[in-house]
This record gives C-alpha cells, sequence and structure tokens, in this order.
C-alpha cells in the first residue's frame, strides 16, 4: 500500500478516534479529559466556547445554528481547585502503570496537529475528516477557496506524513 493511500487511512482512523470518547454521535465531546480533570477547581473560562456558553453546529454537522458548549455545559467556565496539591492537569502526562496508548498512530496525528500545524491547515483538517459533503462544499462553508482549502489539506497531510515516516508508521 503507498504511503498516500495509508495516510488517508490513518486520518479516517483518527478521526474515528476523536469521536470514540464522545458522547453525541455527531463528533462533540461530552466532557474531555481535560475537562474531567479540571472538576473541583475554581472557575476559569472554558476553552471550548470562550465563555460563550455555546458552540457553532456546523462545527460538528448538525443542522441547527448552535449548540449548548458540552464541555462547560452552557456555563461559559469550567471550575477549577485553587488547592496548592494540584497541578494543572494540561501539562500533565500520564506515567501511572495503567496508562496504555489505545492508538499510537491516532495520538500522533492528534499532537502534530494540535501543536504543528498552522491555524488554518488544522482548520481544514479537521473540517475534512470531521464533517460531511464535498471539499467545495466544505472550503465554502469555512470561508476558503476550493484550491486554497486544497493547499492547505495538502501542506497538513505533508506534516503528518513526515511526522510519521520518522515514527516508522509509514514507510519511506
Amino acid at each position: 500500500m503507498d504511503n498516500g493511500l495509508r495516510l488517508r487511512e490513518l486520518m479516517e482512523q483518527w478521526a474515528q478516534w476523536r469521536i470514540r470518547g464522545f458522547d453525541i454521535g455527531i463528533g462533540w465531546p461530552r466532557r474531555t479529559t481535560l475537562g474531567r480533570a479540571m472538576d473541583g477547581m475554581p472557575s476559569t473560562q472554558c476553552t471550548l466556547c470562550h465563555g460563550r456558553k455555546q458552540v457553532a453546529g456546523w462545527r460538528v454537522g448538525a443542522l441547527v445554528p448552535f449548540l449548548q458548549c458540552p464541555q462547560c455545559r452552557g456555563a461559559g467556565k469550567i471550575k477549577t481547585d485553587p488547592s496548592h496539591i494540584k497541578a494543572n492537569p494540561a501539562f500533565i502526562r500520564s506515567t501511572s502503570p495503567g496508562y496504555e496508548i489505545d492508538d499510537p498512530a491516532s495520538e500522533l496525528i492528534d499532537r502534530v496537529v494540535s501543536q504543528q500545524l498552522k491555524p488554518k491547515e488544522k482548520r481544514v483538517l479537521v473540517e475534512e475528516y470531521n464533517c460531511s459533503g464535498r471539499q467545495r462544499d466544505k472550503a465554502e462553508r469555512i470561508g476558503y477557496s476550493h484550491g486554497l482549502y486544497r493547499k492547505l489539506l495538502c501542506d497538513g497531510h505533508t506534516k503528518i506524513e513526515v511526522v510519521l515516516v520518522e515514527a516508522r508508521i509509514l514507510r519511506k
């Protein structure tokens, strides 16, 4: 199997991996790991809806214009604990003996998408693999030309492919 086809397969697997822990079946998380880790802490602005208490429905392929934010459940804030005993959960990587990476390729792709891609590339990749429709329609939905959408998608795929080859998940 050539790398291009294998990369597409891994990207589809990544999209499914992102949805697996989600409740609603339309690809939006009920609660993120970070949200669960922050339970019991004093309030901070929700990182998903940025305090707006709702998220755009088009981002998840829903027909309604807006949905209540599933992370803060419409509160606009997430509770955090002032205790000096707790560390910021955003910077903790589990080292407990029971922790296992359930899908190393998807976790690596997710890390590349969230940390190494430019915002436009990230937006296009998330749109491509999490929303239905033709590429032309997806490009229009996020306000890009079809040519720019395809270029950003190709650039994102290239960056992900380099990391997957280095990790020996894909062959050179």
